[in-house]
């Protein structure tokens, strides 16, 4: 599939327009529009703590105040767009909306959160996000798991019944690796019971990040962008999880906007995290 997805396909409620020369268009708080960036370039401007700033380019096509809108929470910053772009200044509601619609737009917003993720993990203040879309893993209606894959799919609680944890679930005891840091794999895990610790190796030392615990996922970020794992994920108790391929999974993806929206809501707070901690 080519790096391309066109954003005027979706939109209902918005404005579009090209610029001239570089214009500023946002404030970014709760309920802004999101800046989707269909032609050209456009650039970001977050303070962080302690008077830092983080400034960030986007190449069409890319959203602006993605994170934004999925937590309803916005860090202090300012957004606009390079001479000669084009753009929209997307009504907040009608993405969301549009979101839980078109599994596509859904699939390129997780890769950019994840890709967003990974460059500040790396610890680059400033980057062009050129994004690659991953070809579509495609759906096998036969395959053995689709009809517990189905049943999940239309859940309304984290409470499966046994032939579902029994076709995909595992288990692992308090010190067993779910993932290690730079391996390769596309697995994406549903955490059942349990809690993880996650792990990465920054400036030489191995540094705790984040705590997993019921209802959340890990994994998702190698499952969608296909690059090695960002950090080790290490049982602090006993675990039980769902295991997903990416075949799986998109299908579950696919059938019911819950499970997207976990999914992008996990990894817009992931993002904004991440942001906070570069001050």
């Amino acid at each position: 599939m080519p790096n391309f997805i066109d954003f005027k396909q979706y939109i209902r409620r918005g404005k579009l327009d090209e610029s001239r020369q570089y214009e500023g268009l946002l404030r970014l708080k709760p309920g802004s529009p999101i800046l989707a960036i269909l032609e050209g370039r456009g650039r970001r401007k977050t303070r962080l703590p302690g008077g830092k700033a983080l400034f960030e380019n986007y190449q069409a096509p890319a959203l602006i105040g993605l994170e934004d809108a999925l937590t309803g929470n916005s860090l202090p910053s300012a957004a606009g767009v390079y001479p000669g772009s084009h753009y929209a200044l997307w009504d907040q509601e009608d993405f969301l909306n549009q979101l839980q619609i078109s599994a596509e737009l859904a699939r390129r917003s997780v890769l950019e959160l994840s890709r967003r993720i990974r460059m500040y993990d790396r610890r680059e203040s400033t980057r062009d996000l050129l994004l690659s879309l991953d070809p579509d893993p495609g759906i096998d209606p036969q395959a053995p798991v689709m009809d517990e894959i189905y049943e999940m799919s239309f859940a309304q609680t984290d409470e499966f019944p046994a032939h579902i944890t029994g076709r995909l679930g595992r288990t692992l005891k308090n010190g067993d690796f779910l993932l290690r840091e730079g391996e390769s794999g596309r697995e994406l895990y549903i955490i059942l019971s349990g809690e993880l610790e996650v792990f990465q190796n920054r400036d030489g030392q191995r540094k705790k990040i984040d705590t997993l615990v019921a209802g959340q996922m890990a994994g998702e970020m190698g499952q969608f962008d296909g690059l090695p794992r960002s950090a080790d994920v290490v049982a602090s108790t006993d675990v039980s999880v769902l295991e997903f391929d990416p075949t799986n999974f998109h299908f579950l993806f696919q059938l019911h906007p819950r499970w997207s929206f976990q999914l992008l809501h996990t990894l817009a707070l992931r993002t904004q995290s991440r942001i906070a901690e570069l001050g």
